[in-house]
């Protein structure tokens, strides 16, 4: 080989050399470039929609135990729109505070009429189970002279008011306070001496009752 021909293949080996150490410099340069991969995936996008409130805890409050502490609402208007019993030969069914019957004859004017007195009117437990009874005065009028006057005690059963007894005063007397204390119906009223006219009666008589199933009894007894 000449001279020649050993320098050209040492200027080809050298370019080669110098085009292989270019490539690796560049690949290296690429490979620094290069971001690293988290071996993780990547998290879903998250698509946006509507914030909810936080769904608030409900606290329900204790129900009170209807059967002992709950009564009827019993007033004037409640006591005036029952039935009563004891009275008439059936029970009278009040209607704001008023009962009329047929009348006696066809045709003819007089007919029974029940009357709630507004007043007086008590209220207390009367039975001892907690809840408020009432004790009211009822007038029945048959179209002649007389009006009789009825004690009636309406107790608070299941919170519906009933009448629990009914009891004949007599003809025209006057009450004049009616009061619960301790269980106990107490009435003061006016019935008549042997010689009051049947307007007008005088004597003082004081009434301690006792409720007693369907009845109203002498508390001395």
């Amino acid at each position: 080989m000449t001279t020649e021909s050993r320098f050209i293949t040492h200027i080809t080996r050298a370019a080669t050399h110098g085009v292989v150490f270019i490539s690796l410099l560049l690949l290296a340069a690429c490979a620094g470039s290069t971001p690293a991969l988290n071996s993780a995936e990547p998290d879903a996008p998250t698509t946006a929609g509507p914030t909810l409130a936080p769904t608030a805890e409900v606290t329900r409050e204790p129900q009170p135990n209807a059967t002992a502490t709950t009564s009827a609402e019993l007033d004037i208007d409640t006591l005036g729109n029952i039935a009563y019993r004891g009275i008439l030969e059936e029970p009278v069914m009040l209607a704001d505070g008023t009962f009329e019957g047929d009348p006696f004859v066809a045709g003819g004017a007089s007919r029974p009429v029940v009357t709630l007195s507004p007043e007086p009117v008590a209220f207390g437990d009367l039975n001892g189970d907690g809840q408020t009874d009432a004790a009211v005065m009822l007038v029945s009028d048959s179209g002649g002279s007389g009006s009789f006057v009825y004690l009636a005690a309406v107790e608070s059963r299941d919170g519906v008011a009933e009448n629990a007894a009914t009891l004949l005063l007599g003809d025209r007397v006057q009450v004049k306070s009616l009061a619960i204390e301790d269980g106990r119906l107490v009435v003061k009223l006016l019935s008549h001496a042997p010689d009051d006219p049947a307007c007008c009666p005088t004597q003082q008589k004081t009434l301690n009752l006792t409720l007693s199933g369907d009845q109203l009894q002498d508390a001395s007894e």
